[in-house]
């Protein structure tokens, strides 16, 4: 019974959306609409930004000394290194 209703179903989409020679895949009033849905979807990602939520505060490499200031790394003396056990 399946199979009966696959092959009613393609015939009819055949019926209905006959082969044409090129098809039109994107318009400009598709394009503007797109457009106006992304900004407003990005206007109310903005909104509910909350200013409580914790952020990620990204440092250069490099020591922070115990004041707070970043210190620069150029020694590679406090990087551990693999020694073999022979």
């Amino acid at each position: 019974m399946t199979d009966d209703r696959i092959k009613a179903a393609q015939s009819h989409i055949q019926q209905l959306l006959k082969a044409q020679p090129e098809y039109v895949i994107d318009t400009s009033e598709f394009q503007n609409v797109k457009t106006r849905l992304a900004m407003q979807e990005n206007v109310h990602r903005l909104n509910k930004r909350d200013d409580k939520r914790p952020t990620l505060i990204r440092r250069e490499s490099g020591k922070i000394d115990d004041n707070g200031s970043q210190q620069s790394d150029d020694s590679d003396d406090d990087r551990p290194t693999l020694k073999r056990s022979d």
